[in-house]
Order: C-alpha cells, then structure tokens, then sequence
C-alpha cells in the first residue's frame, strides 16, 4: 500500500528529531515534514477514492481507510507543532502516531491473515 510507505517515510524523517529536539530544530525539520505529510496524504486520498469490486477486499480497504485517517492526525499535529516550534506538542504528536502506526500495522496484518 503506497499510503503505508508514505507513512513510514514520514516516520523515519521524524525519527531523526531524537528524543528531545530543540525549537529550532523543529523549525528547520518542518518543511520536509510536511513534504513528507503532503505525500503520505495524497496516498491516502488515493486509497480513500479507490472502490473494489471484491466486497471483502473493500471491506479491508474501508478499515483501512479509517487507520490512516488516525495516522494522519497524529502527523498533522506533529508537523503543526514543529512549525511552531513546539518540543512538548511534537514529543506528544509522536507518541500518538507511533501508537496509530501500530493499529494500522495491525490491521493491514490481520486483514492479511484473514484473506
């Protein structure tokens, strides 16, 4: 799914932040995050647009429709906070999307497993 790439993307980019990053540094980060939120939301538009003909494979793509959306929350929030340079609001911005990345893994697993 190229809207699960766009998320790992994201992820590592944001990753790179460490532990504790700096204003600044937040600030400097934030346009290649949100190039990388621009991305990984054009990929979910382009799955949220998608309709399939196989009832238990849109239903698998319904589900994860709704993951992502949680997803992309969490990086929208984390990039509004490196935009204002915001250490706290970004610690926790991504603390939520590790916890929404690992709901959509479990979901795209389980719909494996299920097909």
């Amino acid at each position: 799914m190229a809207a699960a790439g766009a998320v790992q993307s994201f992820w590592t980019l944001a990753s790179q932040l460490g532990p504790a990053p700096t204003p600044a540094e937040l600030r400097s980060a934030a346009p290649a995050l949100a190039a990388q939120r621009d991305a990984a939301r054009a990929a979910a538009d382009r799955l949220s647009a998608a309709q399939l003909a196989d009832q238990r494979l849109e239903v698998q793509r319904e589900d994860a429709v709704r993951a992502l959306a949680l997803v992309l929350a969490a990086v929208d929030q984390m990039v509004a906070g490196a935009q204002a340079g915001n250490p706290d609001g970004v610690v926790m911005a991504r603390e939520r999307l590790a916890a929404a990345i690992t709901s959509l893994r479990e979901r795209l697993a389980g719909s494996e497993s299920s097909g």
